[in-house]
Order: C-alpha cells, then structure tokens, then sequence
C-alpha cells in the first residue's frame, strides 16, 4: 500500500508518498487553488490508502476541504503524536520535506489506529470559526484592560481614551459574534441538550460543538482523548505521582479559555440524555451524538 504525507505552509504544499519501494516520492506544490489541483491529480495517480496531515493554524483547511470533498482518507495528526513519533525514530532534521516524509511514516506504521477525517456540515464549520473569532476578540478585550491600567498608572489621558475607544468596539464585536453564534445554536439540537445540563450555557455549547468533530459524538474515550482530558499517571519503582488531565489533545482543544467547557461536560457525564428534561424521542437522538457515557452506560 501507499501512503501519503503533506507539510503544509503558507506558500508550499511538500508531499511524500511511501510504499513498499526503498525510496520515497517527493513532489512539491504552491498552496494554491491551483496548486492545490495539481497535488490532488498526484493523489488521484498514486491512489494512497491515507493522507496525513498536521493541523497548521488556517492554512492546511482549503486542501483539507477539497481532499474530503473528493473522499480522499484523510487523517489529522495529533503533534504531540508525531513530536513523539519523530523522537522514537531519532530524526534531528525538521525541515518541510522531512516533515512530509514523517507524516507519511506515521500513517504507513499507524494507519490501522488512523481516524478518517470527516468534512463537518456548513453549519458547525461556521460555528467553529465563530468561536475561535469570539476567542481571539476575548483576548484583545483582556490586553487592552491591561493597556489601559498601564496608561492610567502613566497618567497618559490621550492613550487611555483611544484605549477606551477600541474597547467599546471591541464589546460591540463580542456582542455581534455572540448573537451569530445564538443564531446558529438555535438550529443545532445537540445545543439544546448540551445546555440541558447545569451549568451548561451557549459559550460552553459551542465550544463543544465546534470543537470536538462530529465523528466522534457518541465514543466517550474517544473524545476524551482528543480533547485531552485523559487522566495521565507516572509511576517509577515506589514513586507514584499524582494523576492529572493529560492535556495532549489536538491544540484547538488547548487552549486555556477553552478547558473549562471541555471540563465541565465532561464532569456533568451523569445528566447526559437518559436524565435531561426532554421527550423520549429527544432523549433517542441525543443519545446518537452524546460524546460521554451516562449513568446507566457505565464508564
């Protein structure tokens, strides 16, 4: 069989095909619409069983839409998974053809564990960038707060009211982006379980929501694992260390204004479908997606 791994960057696409032959295919593309054409003709002509790919900030999403628009087994690879891989295979080069390479070792070692990658509906694909735009304008609402202490300590009054400024439109964005993502939650019926739960309110269900793929609703340790809220222990001999959340998910799942959903439904597992306040054919479909176990399913 064939295997197949891209590096993804800005400006190139480096792609590596492995197989039964010693040496390895390496071709290299612009990451561009037409480039990214001409990578899947390279595809379509090697026919790799997977392709790996390593989750890159927003520029690996175009060819990850296009490659599971034209059903290509795609696999996104956890880098902590790889850093690991990498260390256990004694590489020292990192470079983007090695990368490329990397990836397609993994797939061709691991590609029985492999997850394929599913393109989500339109509706979660917006939510999710939704919430991470809400998330990157929290955090600008937090460094100005911190700008405009400074300048009141500096006694700077011409700063302070420019700082005053870009915060009332900053709150005016959080505002618009919360009542879009409102909108869409009110199409979603999985929200409306989700915010069955105490405690559980429209920000944490659409960080769930649009977080944890679709793919894995309904396998508990599945989802567990790639949120990262595995429980992790570290025994040596009598040293035992105390256990503690692993933390090793996929970087969406990471980040620190993001743990709080993550740990709270992951907390409240006994008021899943089976005891939340809706019909039974409610509680039927609920059960279908509802990524962690309830009281009456064990553990």
């Amino acid at each position: 069989m064939t295997f197949a791994g891209i590096d993804v960057s800005k400006t190139h696409l480096d792609l590596a095909l492995v197989s039964n032959s010693p040496k390895p295919t390496r071709l290299r593309f612009p990451n561009s619409p037409e480039g990214r054409q001409a990578l899947l003709a390279a595809l379509a002509h090697h026919n790799p069983a997977w392709v790996a790919l390593e989750p890159t900030s927003a520029y690996h999403l175009p060819l990850l839409k296009l490659l599971a628009e034209n059903r290509l087994q795609v696999a996104l690879v956890n880098p902590y998974h790889l850093a690991a891989f990498r260390k256990a295979k004694g590489e020292r080069q990192k470079t983007d053809r090695q990368d490329a390479l990397l990836l397609a070792r993994y797939a061709q070692v691991y590609h029985e564990d492999l997850r394929a990658y599913t393109l989500p509906p339109e509706t979660l694909r917006e939510l999710k960038a939704l919430v991470g735009y809400r998330e990157d304008l929290a955090g600008r609402e937090r460094t100005i707060l911190n700008q405009m202490e400074a300048a009141e300590w500096a006694g700077s009054k011409e700063v302070l009211a420019l700082l005053q400024k870009e915060l009332a439109c900053v709150k005016g964005l959080l505002g618009e982006v919360e009542a879009r993502i409102q909108a869409l939650l009110a199409t979603l019926p999985e929200a409306e379980v989700l915010m069955a739960l105490p405690g559980v309110g429209p920000q944490v269900a659409a960080a769930v929501l649009a977080l944890l793929p679709p793919e894995l609703w309904g396998r508990a340790k599945r989802a567990a694992s790639y949120a990262g809220l595995i429980p992790e222990r570290e025994e040596s001999g009598k040293s035992v260390e105390r256990s503690q959340l692993s933390k090793k998910g996929l970087p969406s799942c990471g980040e620190s204004s993001t743990w709080a959903p993550w740990w709270r439904c992951a907390m409240t597992r006994r008021c899943g479908p089976s005891t939340t306040a809706c019909s039974r054919g409610e509680r039927e479909r609920s059960r279908r997606w509802w990524p962690w176990p309830t009281s009456s399913s064990g553990g």
